[in-house]
């Protein structure tokens, strides 16, 4: 494979031909695309026979090697732009074809020449692209320096495109992901950018989100270490954050990724144990799936939540539903039960352990028996889920009522669920 870049140049042309000229000779493309108006176009052929581009070493333009992309209203902004979007399926078209012949090619955008609206029109076209600004300048001008480029004065001013440079667009999107719990998704897309982009500081602060978004990721799979030690090693990238966004909206997601830390860290204090704070982020990530209007899935963790608090009510008590002696069973629930033994020990469910809870009377068990006639049918249709054992879709009723019933249980309110909170931004 080649891997000396060969350009494709992408040009808007006004009424003056020396500056494409000048970034035809610099750049030398495989390629061209010419912008024109209908005014311009008829240019194209006198750029093409210009005699400074005949007999360069290795090169060579032809009307084979170019094509006109005529834009109809190069006053209209807005035209120009929708025009425009044709023409970048064209380009790319023609990159994806070579790039299989093992070319390496490298974009470059000159909007020297045509009408402003055409210049700003391909500058906001190439804002996602990993291309070249061009742009050809002067050592000397006209009018005491402030007019046009005198011929034979031109100067090629290059950069790589600075907003596919600092990844603006990937951060914005990952911002947007962050915020509507998609913490994996923009992990990975923090991840590429910071890899792709060369830009020290803007590296820095991608990292910095980067580390956020991982660390929410973890989280919301439950990874509850993972998660404690990433946001306890957040604080030093607090002030490359403050550069993303503004100092008080970077102190209030410091602040948060704190309280965060402390809630993950009280689930881990609880050694192979069932807590109320587990019980809560499991609710917590129910309503998560909720927002987005994953049913099942909310459904399958407020399940587990019933069941937890049973569990916990039952720990308490010194009883553990994984192996539960029938000792530990009061004579009424005994036959029913004993049944059920393997190995010496019961392991109950959760429609046993609540039964249990309720032999013993625990006061949670009065809640679960008033709420039964309701709750159960609710926990029949997560049975008949594609998640459990059957093949039919949670409808959001089952979600939304489960989720109130879980709150109950726990003898909570949703003031207490575990959340990560975005600062306002309006």
């Amino acid at each position: 494979m080649n891997t000396n870049p060969q350009h494709v140049l992408i040009a808007t042309v006004g009424g003056s031909p020396e500056p494409i000229v000048a970034s035809l000779l610099h750049w030398k493309p495989i390629r061209v695309y010419f912008i024109v108006s209908p005014d311009t176009s008829h240019l194209v052929s006198d750029i093409v026979d210009e005699p400074s581009l005949k007999n360069q070493e290795g090169w060579s333009l032809d009307v084979g090697r170019c094509e006109n992309f005529t834009i109809f209203n190069p006053q209209n902004y807005s035209e120009i732009f929708n025009q425009l979007r044709e023409l970048e399926k064209q380009v790319q078209t023609y990159l994806d074809t070579h790039k299989q012949d093992g070319q390496t090619l490298r974009v470059v955008c000159d909007f020297t020449g045509g009408t402003k609206p055409m210049s700003a029109a391909l500058g906001l076209m190439m804002a996602q692209w990993a291309c070249v600004v061009s742009y050809v300048g002067g050592t000397e001008r006209t009018k005491d320096g402030v007019g046009i480029v005198e011929e034979g004065k031109e100067q090629i001013i290059e950069d790589e495109n600075p907003w596919y440079k600092l990844k603006v667009s990937e951060l914005d999107r990952a911002l947007q992901l962050l915020r509507h719990n998609a913490f994996g998704a923009s992990a990975r897309l923090l991840e590429r950018a910071r890899n792709d982009t060369l830009d020290q500081p803007r590296k820095d602060e991608l990292n910095a989100v980067a580390q956020l978004a991982n660390a929410l990721n973890h989280w919301d799979r439950f990874d509850h270490g993972k998660a404690a030690k990433t946001l306890q090693q957040f604080g030093k990238y607090v002030n490359d954050l403050k550069a993303v966004l503004d100092r008080a909206q970077a102190e209030h997601i410091r602040d948060e990724a704190k309280k965060l830390r402390e809630h993950c860290e009280s689930i881990l204090s609880v050694e192979n144990g069932v807590s109320r704070a587990l019980i809560l982020d499991l609710i917590g990530n129910a309503q998560r799936r909720m927002e987005e209007e994953r049913w099942d899935d909310a459904t399958a963790r407020l399940y587990r939540a019933i069941e937890a608090i049973a569990q916990l009510k039952l720990r308490e008590r010194g009883i553990d539903t994984g192996g539960v002696s029938l000792d530990l069973v009061p004579e009424d629930l005994k036959p029913e039960l004993a049944s059920k033994k393997r190995d010496e020990k019961l392991q109950i469910g959760l429609q046993d352990a609540w039964r249990l809870l309720t032999s013993l009377g625990d006061p949670s068990a009065k809640i679960f028996e008033k709420q039964r006639s309701r709750v159960e049918p609710l926990l029949m249709e997560r049975n008949r889920s594609i998640l459990a054992h059957g093949f039919t879709p949670v409808a959001k009723t089952t979600s939304e009522q489960l989720f109130q019933a879980a709150l109950e249980l726990l003898g909570a309110d949703e003031s207490e669920l575990p959340k990560f909170r975005w600062p306002n931004t309006d």
